[in-house]
């Protein structure tokens, strides 16, 4: 049973970590948005939730554990060459499968989406158990919502190639990607690095307190190589992703509880009905 103090304490974690963007609802406009959703998407008295998932962080931490685990060949299928990793690949220290640039992007929508999809699962129950009304959706044009929110676009540096599209990588002064303008690629592996294995990381003394892998220098000089040659050579990071990337999103509001009643009254329980009495005692009365 969720008492007043624990939703005291919610509100003040809330409070503590909310940074505000801008005031008033963003103006998405029409034609941005589903036409099956245009009547009722972010409309007054609505609250759209839009999870931006930091693909870099994960380009990163994933390339580490592929290379511990599987020792993976990291390979450029344009040229078929490996992706600046040669010297490992000529020693033997990378003997697995040829992972291409191609086939680890494609990873990257597929894990921000589980990530992302859980968190909003997570808000649709407590929506439910709330007595509010919610949705999940992923019609709106993304990089129209992107510029309202304040992404940053990066040019592609250098020649690129023929179907590369400038690269969200976060937001300034409050949400950086793990890549350049924000972070140098040396530098950005070597932070990453460190969340996992350094004095406070997870892994580290302050956390599982566990050794450090074999080889751990040679494993984040490759994962700086690899990152480098991409940038480098195609003039963004991810390659063929984007370093920041809305994988869902959820609107939620409140039940039309007279609506309900008319058409659909066997979907309303009594939490819903209760909602407005328990959250909203002022405007009950």
């Amino acid at each position: 049973m969720v008492t007043l103090k624990d939703r005291e304490k919610i509100l003040e974690d809330y409070r503590k970590n909310l940074i505000k963007l801008k005031d008033g609802r963003l103006e998405v406009p029409d034609e941005a948005i589903g036409s099956a959703f245009q009547c009722f998407v972010n409309r007054p008295g609505t609250t759209i939730f839009i999870p931006i998932a930091d693909t870099t962080r994960e380009y990163i931490n994933m390339l580490l554990t592929g290379i511990i685990q599987f020792r993976w060949q990291l390979w450029d299928e344009v040229v078929d060459q490996p992706a600046g990793v040669d010297e490992w690949v000529d020693n033997g220290f990378l003997d697995g499968a040829k992972i291409t640039i191609a086939y680890y992007d494609a990873m990257l929508p597929w894990l921000c989406n589980l990530e992302a999809g859980m968190a909003m699962q997570n808000m649709a129950l407590a929506a439910t158990a709330m007595g509010l009304g919610s949705f999940m959706m992923h019609t709106i044009d993304l990089p129209t919502l992107m510029k309202l929110l304040g992404l940053r676009f990066e040019e592609v540096k250098g020649k690129g190639f023929p179907q590369a599209t400038p690269n969200p990588v976060g937001i300034d002064g409050v949400l950086k990607g793990f890549c350049p303008p924000y972070r140098d690629i040396e530098k950005a592996v070597d932070e990453i690095a460190a969340i996992k294995w350094g004095p406070k990381g997870i892994y580290g003394p302050k956390g599982y307190n566990l050794p450090k892998v074999k080889a751990y220098d040679d494993i984040v000089e490759i994962a700086k190589a690899y990152c480098k040659y991409v940038y480098e050579t195609y003039g963004r990071i991810p390659k063929y992703s984007n370093a920041m990337y809305i994988p869902i999103l959820m609107q939620i509001h409140h039940v039309d509880i007279g609506f309900y009643d008319k058409f659909f009254p066997e979907y309303l329980n009594e939490i819903d009905r209760a909602h407005m009495s328990i959250w909203h005692p002022e405007l009950s009365k």
